[in-house]
């Protein structure tokens, strides 16, 4: 994760942060994520028709869209996760 952040211009990220962010969804605490619990991560767990189109595309809709995904879902991913992070942050310090 923290490679991935930082190869998408994520910069001010730790480990710890990566470390902080799988916990929060390791529903399993294993410390790593499934395939669920990472899509937690990019797709609001409670929506299930968003959930049934990436699972379930629809190619009619965009012959470049076969799989579903955007192009550009590693910039959203990095976007998604930095955001994670500042939650995270500011969740620390509400704690405090």
């Amino acid at each position: 994760m923290l490679k991935f952040l930082q190869d998408n211009k994520v910069n001010d990220v730790s480990l710890d942060d990566c470390r902080e962010i799988i916990a929060e969804f390791d529903s399993t605490q294993d410390g790593t994520l499934n395939y669920d619990e990472f899509l937690n991560i990019f797709l609001p767990a409670a929506d299930y028709n968003l959930r049934n189109i990436e699972y379930y595309p629809d190619p009619r809709s965009s012959p470049f869209n076969i799989g579903g995904m955007p192009t550009s879902v590693p910039s959203m991913a990095a976007r998604i996760l930095d955001k994670e992070n500042e939650f995270k942050n500011r969740r620390y310090d509400v704690r405090r």
